[in-house]
């Protein structure tokens, strides 16, 4: 479950940085 939280986490870092 901890893993899906990083996932979610540094996709949404990803997502912010792509904007």
């Amino acid at each position: 479950m901890h893993g899906v939280a990083v996932y979610k986490i540094t996709h949404k870092y990803t997502l912010t940085e792509s904007l």
